[in-house]
């Protein structure tokens, strides 16, 4: 979901890009946690949609949100 997500962004399709990178999200945190690295990565594809369709404010949040979960999980495998 998230290439054809790029793709859709790519081709002028941001609405699509969104619709498709919500849905990864939410399969991806349902199958290993909302602060697993790859939905971080959702989460930042997300914001950067956002940001391109000019909701900031819910672009920042998306992207603070993917930061804080990078860093969680790089603080949980030096846990270990």
């Amino acid at each position: 979901l998230n290439n054809r997500a790029m793709l859709a962004q790519a081709t002028g399709k941001p609405r699509e890009a969104l619709a498709l990178l919500r849905k990864g999200l939410a399969l991806e945190a349902a199958m290993r946690g909302e602060d697993s690295p790859e939905a971080a990565v959702k989460r930042h594809n997300i914001g950067v949609v956002l940001a391109a369709l000019g909701e900031t404010e819910k672009a920042e949040e998306q992207l603070q949100a993917a930061q804080a979960a990078r860093r969680r999980a790089g603080a949980a495998r030096h846990c270990h």
